[in-house]
């Protein structure tokens, strides 16, 4: 019995053991977590900034483009100042109730969040104060309304680094589908003319010589005389009782047609007479003794533009040869610009009636084919902010035809010069003029 209790095995109570519940989530983790949150609350501001920006520089190239043509985005970009001076220039050149720039304004998304911006983008040309200035009303735009700057650009690129490139311009690419405007044409540069006077020489008649050209305008006391042997670009006076001129005194035709138109008075009324050599062949009345008229003459019609009186719009009338006359009806583009303060002048040469329209340093010209039924569009011959070194010069607004030229000149007091341009196409396109020429 004591045997078997010495033998028997001790059982020892080990006490029931205790387990800790450990979590997974250590320090570094919660660090690691913390440093993502603010990598990516830095990154994500700035990656979106850096797709805002590929947007809007695309936006930005598709709206330079459109307005201006191909030079538009570097331009806009580096010489904005280049931009708005093409911008101004196809402004000029547009219709009056086109609206050139609409298509361009559905392109500011991403550069400018104004609707209103757009909405001037879509004005007519006309209710731009540039464009008329002597129609502009208070409540008309002005280029300056229109104004798109990079600065968009700049901050979008700035808010994108280090992920936008050093010069955002790198991203300044048009889409391939991008409308592009038809570069804006310059203007020609005038030449330096001399000789014929600031005042509207009121008709006559110019014909080629062996030494260039002479023209002879008014008639009796008030007769005057020029001579030019560089194709119109200065001319010198001549003696009214020279023979060449007394023989062309008091008429107005071309060249030297044998079809001639003179003015005569009848009480208080002024004639226009059709002569076909030394024989008279019809004669019309034509408009007060007291009105103020300009002629141009060829050898099928005469052109008049009679000033109005008391306030009324000018009246444009042909008075075809051994025909009675007639009133034309101006064009639409003229009825709009005689409301401002606006210079007329005609020109009439090789059956084509030429008209040109001075308004504060712009001068545009319009001709027809078929007696006044209908009018070019106006082209753009002269505009003053175009020559800032002439920017002192009076416009070239009167219109002299030379048998198969037409000159568009300013005129000034003897001795000093005046811009002069030349049309060898019937006011379609204009050019300075060179000695010689």
């Amino acid at each position: 019995m004591l045997l078997e209790r010495v033998r028997r095995p001790r059982v020892h109570r080990v006490p029931p053991s205790v387990e800790l519940e450990v979590s997974p989530v250590r320090l570094r983790h919660v660090l690691i977590v913390v440093a993502l949150c603010l990598a990516l609350g830095g990154f994500l501001p700035r990656a979106l900034a850096y797709a805002r920006l590929h947007e809007a520089a695309t936006s930005f190239a598709n709206y330079a483009l459109c307005m201006v043509g191909p030079t538009g985005p570097t331009s806009l970009r580096e010489k904005p100042e280049e931009f708005w001076r093409l911008v101004r220039r196809r402004l000029m050149a547009a219709a009056a109730e086109s609206r050139p720039f609409e298509a361009c304004g559905t392109l500011l998304d991403g550069l400018d969040e104004s609707l209103t911006k757009r909405g001037f983008h879509a004005a007519r040309a006309r209710e731009f104060r540039e464009y008329a200035p002597g129609s502009a009303q208070p409540g008309h735009l002005s280029l300056a309304d229109l104004e798109v700057t990079a600065d968009r650009l700049s901050q979008l690129a700035r808010s994108a680094w280090p992920f936008a490139p050093a010069d955002p311009g790198a991203l300044v690419q048009p889409s391939r589908t991008a409308r592009a405007a038809a570069h804006p044409m310059a203007l020609p540069v005038p030449a330096q003319g001399r000789g014929l006077p600031n005042t509207d020489l009121g008709y006559g008649t110019a014909r080629s010589t062996a030494e260039g050209h002479v023209l002879a305008a008014g008639g009796g006391a008030n007769l005057v005389a020029f001579g030019s042997r560089d194709g119109g670009q200065t001319w010198t006076p001549l003696d009214p009782d020279a023979p060449a001129a007394r023989d062309m005194a008091g008429r107005c035709s071309a060249g030297r047609s044998a079809t001639t138109f003179q003015l005569s008075s009848e009480g208080e009324r002024l004639r226009i007479e059709s002569w076909q050599g030394s024989e008279l062949q019809t004669s019309f009345p034509l408009a007060s003794i007291d009105s103020r008229l300009s002629m141009s003459c060829d050898a099928s019609s005469a052109l008049a533009l009679i000033d109005g009186q008391s306030g009324e719009p000018p009246r444009l009338v042909s008075c075809p040869h051994s025909a009675a006359c007639r009133d034309v009806a101006l064009p639409l583009t003229l009825s709009w610009l005689a409301a401002g303060r606006v210079e007329l002048s005609v020109a009439r040469i090789r059956g084509v009636s030429v008209l040109s329209i001075a308004d504060r340093g712009i001068v545009r010209v319009i001709s027809s084919r078929d007696n006044g039924e209908t009018w070019t569009p106006p082209v753009v011959a002269y505009d003053g902010d175009e020559y800032p070194a002439q920017s002192q010069a009076a416009a070239p607004k009167r219109l002299l035809a030379l048998e198969d030229r037409v000159l568009l000149y300013a005129g000034a007091e003897r001795g000093v010069s005046y811009p002069v341009l030349a049309s060898d196409d019937f006011g379609a396109s204009w050019r300075g003029l060179g000695g010689g020429s």
